[in-house]
């Protein structure tokens, strides 16, 4: 659709005319001097559309200026240079206040603050999570530290005990046997000395005897 910056003034609708020949519409006419009509739907699509007394138009200016040079009462233009809406009443042209754009800075704002307080308990979490983390890290290397202590001093003591035990019974059978070698080795060299006793004694006798002879 076509707009021009030309005074366009709403009035009553008039009486249906007769149809008239199919326009051309030269969009692209610098200037926008379109001649009114030319960019009109087909005549009756819209004209019996509700009960309507005005047609409604919305104006295309460019500026301030063009704004001011129009004088229709309840009309709507939009200014292409601030790509706003303005309305005209008794007090003059009114900027059109969207509501989206409340709501959407009031749901930035929201988000935000959302963001903020997520991130703060995240935070929070994430330190608390450190802290029993590394509480418990502490409480287990203590236990473990303890429990490794108590079964090395135990393994110790047990070892220990283990190695003098042994050591006493490998110095009783140690004992033992040098004292049955001992006992062996006197007896035998006992009777060593018994049988080369009762030998030299026999040869001895044995000579005497021979002497005699």
């Amino acid at each position: 659709m076509c707009f021009s910056p030309a005074l366009y003034l709403v009035g009553e609708k008039g009486d249906k005319g007769g149809a008239g020949p199919p326009g051309v519409c030269d969009c692209n006419t610098s200037g926008g001097n379109t001649p009114q009509g030319v960019n009109n739907p087909p005549y009756g699509s819209y004209t019996q559309r509700g009960n309507y007394r005005k047609v409604p138009v919305i104006f295309v200016v460019d500026s301030e200026e063009e704004l001011d040079r129009l004088h229709t009462v309840n009309a709507i233009a939009f200014r292409k240079d601030q790509r706003s809406l303005y309305f005209k009443d008794k007090d003059g042209w009114q900027p059109i206040q969207v509501l989206f754009f409340t709501i959407r800075y009031d749901t930035i704002q929201y988000y935000t603050i959302r963001y903020d307080t997520i991130r703060y308990y995240t935070i929070l979490y994430d330190m608390t999570l450190y802290d029993t983390i590394r509480y418990y890290n502490i409480r287990y290397d203590m236990i473990l530290y303890d429990t490794i202590r108590y079964y090395t001093i135990l393994y110790d003591m047990i070892l220990y005990d283990t190695i003098r035990y042994y050591t006493i019974l490998y110095d009783m059978i140690l004992y033992d046997t040098i004292r049955y070698y001992n006992i062996r080795y006197d007896m035998i060299l006992y009777d060593t000395i018994t049988y080369y006793t009762i030998l030299y004694d026999m040869i001895l006798y044995d000579t005497t005897i021979y002497d005699t002879i």
